[in-house]
């Protein structure tokens, strides 16, 4: 849990530069980052469960690029 707070940190800050730049890409990223701290902080200190759900944010964005949606 110690390093949790980088990962709100990293959401925020890049979520106000993509609204600066304009940018769905940042954005999006930025509400990834925000998901991956809220559910990991369901559940704290399991590391199998911190690579699946970055795996899934990754896979998240993978798909909505495939679709058009960050495009």
């Amino acid at each position: 849990m110690y390093d949790m707070g980088g990962y709100l940190f990293m959401s925020v800050l890049s979520f106000i530069i993509g609204i600066y730049l304009k940018s769905s890409e940042i954005i999006a990223i930025s509400i990834v980052f925000l998901l991956y701290y809220i559910l990991f902080s369901l559940f704290t200190v399991v590391f199998p469960l911190r690579a699946i759900f970055l795996i899934a944010c990754l896979l998240t964005v993978n798909y909505l690029e495939s679709k058009g949606i960050l495009n």
